[in-house]
């Protein structure tokens, strides 16, 4: 309820953090607006499961937005990323293992939806990435193109065929 009130608009007084829920597959850009803020932070949540170097590149290249936070889920099968928590790089709590395709990568992304709730008091926005992503523009363009955006939620979608013959790459 406070979920569809959020996405309409139709908040009230005491209502808990609105936030818009929506799943998609990790790496193909998913974005989440608290709809009642502006100015606030834009969370960056990975899904990350190899590689500490490349995850410290990722998390270096979120962290030059002025108003951006990084927020790992790390699959703890692959041992420490080598991050050390601070204002700006907040750690999933007792993150899980994950498997590409299973329903435990949808539960660790809806993981880190809620922690960027209770760890980032000021979420405006939410982007869910893969720790093999490299944003290709400056988080600081991605934080103005936000700023001007008056949806709650962006998804990234394509239409399908009804004949997938044409489907071709």
């Amino acid at each position: 309820e406070q979920c569809a009130a959020a996405a309409t608009g139709r908040r009230q007084e005491g209502d808990a953090h609105p936030m818009v829920v929506a799943l998609l597959r990790s790496g193909h850009g998913m974005s989440i607006r608290c709809a009642f803020m502006t100015g606030g932070s834009i969370v960056v949540g990975i899904l990350s499961h190899r590689d500490p170097p490349l995850i410290r590149r990722l998390v270096d290249r979120v962290l030059e937005g002025e108003r951006t936070v990084a927020l790992l889920h790390h699959d703890p099968r692959s041992g420490s990323p080598g991050l050390t928590p601070s204002d700006r790089v907040k750690l999933v709590h007792d993150p899980q293992p994950c498997d590409w395709g299973r329903m435990n990568l949808a539960e660790a992304m809806f993981r880190v939806m809620g922690e960027a709730v209770r760890q980032v008091s000021d979420l405006e926005w939410l982007l869910l990435m893969s720790g093999q992503d490299y944003p290709a523009q400056s988080l600081r363009t991605t934080e103005t193109h936000l700023a001007g955006v008056e949806a709650d939620a962006m998804l990234r979608f394509f239409p399908v065929p009804d004949d997938p013959a044409g489907d071709v790459i």
